[in-house]
């Protein structure tokens, strides 16, 4: 997994699935 720039990408990662935003998703999607 590649480090993620923007801290509100790793926070999200480390969120439960129905807790997770969508956007931040999609953004740690596009950067890995």
């Amino acid at each position: 997994m590649s480090v993620c720039p923007n801290p509100l990408f790793k926070a999200n990662w480390n969120l439960p699935p129905q807790q997770q935003l969508p956007i931040y998703w999609d953004a740690n999607i596009r950067i890995v």
